[in-house]
């Protein structure tokens, strides 16, 4: 099984992870999804990532979160604060 990791933009509450989970599961081959709001990614799991990838990033823009896949090897940042430097 083959990994896709997405960037996902516009995230910002529950209803936005349920509505890229609905949009992920619908791509034809998905065989797993993982959602995770606070760094804006999306884990997909298919047997044929080649023939996924495209059609990921599409259903992505459809639902309104515009998406790119993560470079791979690329570490996760933490989520910005809102506490001022110091």
């Amino acid at each position: 099984m083959e990994q896709i990791e997405l960037e996902v933009a516009g995230m910002t509450c529950g209803s936005c992870v349920i509505r890229v989970n609905r949009g992920l599961w619908g791509v034809p081959g998905v065989k797993d999804v993982e959602v995770d709001l606070v760094h804006g990614l999306a884990q997909v799991r298919t047997d044929d990532a080649a023939a996924v990838r495209p059609v990921l990033l599409k259903a992505m823009a459809d639902a309104g979160y515009p998406s790119r896949e993560r470079a791979e090897g690329a570490a996760r940042t933490e989520p910005a604060t809102s506490e001022p430097a110091r």
